[in-house]
C-alpha cells in the first residue's frame, strides 16, 4: 500500500529543487501535503471500522478527528484551506515558501496522529 507520507516528501523535494519550481509544481506540492494528511486520517479511521462518507470525505474525516483531538481536526482544516487556495485561486501566484509551512503542518499532524490515533 502506498504511504501517503511520501506526498509530504514529494512536496519537500519540490521546495529544495529550484529547477523544478513552477506554478504547477508549487500548487501540487501544497495540495499533496493536504492529501497526505487526509489519506492518513482516512486509513487510520477505517482501520477502526469507522464508516466515512466518501462524497464528503473532508467533513466526514474532520468530524471523526474532533473526537480524538481538536488539534488534528484544526490542522486538517488549515491544510484544506491552503489546498483550496492552491488549486482554485489560479489568479494568485503561489509562493514557494508556503511549501515548508504546509509540510511542517503535515509533519506535525503525523506526529500528533501517531499519539492520538495510532
Amino acid at each position: 500500500m502506498f504511504d501517503p507520507q511520501k506526498f509530504v516528501d514529494f512536496a519537500d523535494g519540490i521546495y529544495v529543487n529550484p529547477k523544478i519550481q513552477t506554478d504547477a509544481s508549487i500548487r501540487t506540492a501544497i495540495s499533496r501535503a493536504y492529501i497526505a494528511v487526509l489519506s492518513q486520517s482516512k486509513q487510520k479511521l477505517e482501520e477502526r471500522n469507522i464508516i466515512l462518507q466518501d462524497e464528503q470525505l473532508h467533513q466526514s474525516v474532520l468530524k471523526e478527528l474532533k473526537k480524538y483531538d481538536s488539534k488534528l481536526a484544526d490542522k486538517l482544516d488549515e491544510l484544506n484551506d491552503y489546498c483550496i487556495n492552491a488549486d482554485f485561486n489560479l489568479d494568485i501566484q503561489p509562493d514557494k515558501d508556503t511549501i515548508p509551512f504546509v509540510t511542517a503542518i503535515a509533519k506535525s499532524f503525523h506526529t500528533i496522529r501517531k499519539q492520538k490515533l495510532p
